[in-house]
């Protein structure tokens, strides 16, 4: 993880509890609201290497990881010794579900059950460009130009760290904005790739 772009918001660990997390998220709200994408990560053993699980654009962040916590402690969404168990594909990866149920809900369930660390993260959109991309906002002059990268930016991001990382259940947007944004960054780096050879082949 590049410490510089990513902030811990919340670890959890199996002798974590729902109220420990649900805490931290009431004493830090102002510093969590600023965060526009978040990532989940997991280990699945504590000296496993750290998964990327999840990444998300976000309106409201806060609300988000309360749900997303409450649904890891709801043992009404675990699917153990349960029948009429199906999949549900990602991205990625998959995991169970029980139809009737929110298939999210399930799918942070299976999460927590299945990984023994968890950590949610926030990531620092500007200078995750800035180290990424070579970005810099503030060089940037026109106003125009700096609303339309502050109203684009997390779902840039979030699909750069998609393209790069294969968070293992992560899903583009129905909307189509992160499934568009995903194959935008596909196209132009495996346009990058094919420069390169060419270059080692001349």
């Amino acid at each position: 993880m590049n410490k510089e772009t990513y902030n811990i918001l919340l670890e959890i660990k199996e002798s974590t509890t729902k109220e420990d997390l649900l805490t931290a998220i009431r004493n830090n709200e102002r510093e969590f609201s600023k965060y526009r994408v978040w990532v989940l990560t997991g280990k699945e053993e504590s000296d496993a290497e750290e998964e990327y699980l999840l990444v998300a654009q976000t309106e409201n962040i806060i609300n988000e990881l309360k749900d997303n916590i409450n649904a890891m402690f709801n043992v009404g969404y675990s699917t153990k010794g349960k029948e009429n168990i199906k999949l549900s594909k990602t991205e990625f990866g998959e995991f169970p579900y029980i139809n009737g149920g929110t298939k999210g809900n399930y799918k942070i369930r299976y999460i927590k059950e299945t990984f023994k660390e968890l950590i949610f993260y926030g990531v620092d959109l500007d200078k995750y460009l800035e180290l990424s991309d070579g970005i810099n906002i503030s060089d940037i002059q026109n106003e125009a130009v700096k609303k339309i990268l502050d109203m684009s930016e997390d779902y840039y991001v979030e699909a750069q760290i998609a393209y790069e990382h294969k968070p293992k259940y992560w899903n583009y947007y129905r909307s189509g904005v992160g499934k568009r944004t995903l194959y935008m960054i596909s196209k132009e780096n495996n346009k990058k790739l094919k420069e390169v050879q060419n270059d080692k082949i001349i």
